[in-house]
């Protein structure tokens, strides 16, 4: 948790920070709201990253904004 602490103060200082691998960093360690504020930035930035449909992103599936990011992208399970 320090370095993505780290990492979240890089990205302030210097936008330097890939939001996608950010978002893909807090799902694994299980902060699932920090994760999806990440793929919200990318979207918003038009950030490279896979569409939400691979299985990193399983932990997400069941949550309210993920589904909500998903289908603005008009992604479809």
């Amino acid at each position: 948790m320090r370095i993505l602490s780290d990492w979240e103060e890089l990205a302030r200082r210097t936008g330097r920070v890939v939001p996608t691998q950010m978002a893909r960093l807090y799902t694994a360690v299980g902060d699932k709201q920090r994760a999806i504020d990440w793929l919200e930035k990318a979207h918003e930035q038009r950030a490279y990253f896979s569409p939400l449909t691979g299985f990193e992103w399983d932990p997400l599936r069941d949550e309210p904004r993920f589904q909500a990011l998903r289908k603005e992208m008009r992604l479809v399970d």
